[in-house]
């Protein structure tokens, strides 16, 4: 069993070193600008609405199934869905997002949802989800605001207790990426949402200043899915998430 390998947070940093997999380092010279070809999320950060959120797009972007949690509240039972969906305006936003396309809040959620769609395409993957880190009820955690994939979990809370079982939380407390490319012989911080995933890429969003405030989490349904250049595409696209305005 192995523990997985640890990614750095601060992947700007001259001659930083990622942990790529257990036997390969790749050394990172300069800044991720060199890497920023597509420049993705720049361009969807400047996208502007026609016309407003039509009932039905507005929906889709603020609501989402998740599973049934345990009694305690600790694990999802991955096959059932809830009997409701999570909503994002009520439960996060207290119910003032509104169809608007000129709302600010409605339009970055639009905006997260092109990210995720388009590096989705790019990567393959089985799953991508952004999580935003915010206060809910009165506790520090990450809510996923935008994702492909299975439904999933739409909170993990950023405190020690659950970081001991959760990769999501474990990243966003530490400050430090984690990548677990064969998840059948990984004994870490690992919180189950499908049995089919057998790798997973998750690293945290910081802002300039360097604080968290959000994370990218990736799976796929191979072992070894997680190459150099997608590896390096989902850092480009966390490293872009902290720089422009789609979290605020």
């Amino acid at each position: 069993k192995n523990r997985g390998s640890m990614l750095p947070a601060e992947v700007d940093k001259i001659e930083q070193v990622l942990a790529f997999s257990d036997k390969i380092q790749i050394a990172i010279v300069g800044s991720l600008d060199h890497l920023a070809a597509s420049n993705l999320v720049e361009k969807i950060s400047n996208d502007q609405r026609d016309t407003d959120f039509t009932k039905e797009e507005f929906e889709k972007l603020t609501s989402y199934p998740v599973p049934k949690l345990s009694s305690d509240g600790a694990c999802s039972l991955t096959e059932e869905a809830a009997d409701e969906p999570f909503n994002l305006s009520k439960q996060i936003f207290e119910g003032t997002l509104t169809q608007s396309k000129t709302d600010h809040q409605t339009l970055r959620l639009w905006k997260l949802s092109k990210v995720v769609k388009a590096i989705q395409e790019k990567l393959g993957a089985d799953w991508f989800g952004i999580y935003r880190k915010v206060v809910h009820e009165g506790t520090p955690v990450l809510v996923k605001e935008a994702y492909q994939g299975a439904f999933s979990r739409a909170i993990f809370p950023l405190t020690e207790e659950f970081a001991k079982n959760s990769n999501n939380s474990f990243v966003g407390i530490n400050v430090q990426g984690k990548l677990i490319q064969d998840i059948s012989n990984y004994d870490g911080p690992y919180y189950e949402c499908s049995k089919k995933v057998l790798s997973e890429l998750c690293i945290p969003i910081l802002n300039t200043s360097g604080q968290v405030i959000g994370i990218i989490d990736a799976e796929s349904h191979q072992k070894e899915f997680f190459t150099q250049e997608r590896t390096f595409a989902v850092l480009e696209v966390c490293h872009d998430l902290g720089h422009f305005n789609l979290f605020q």
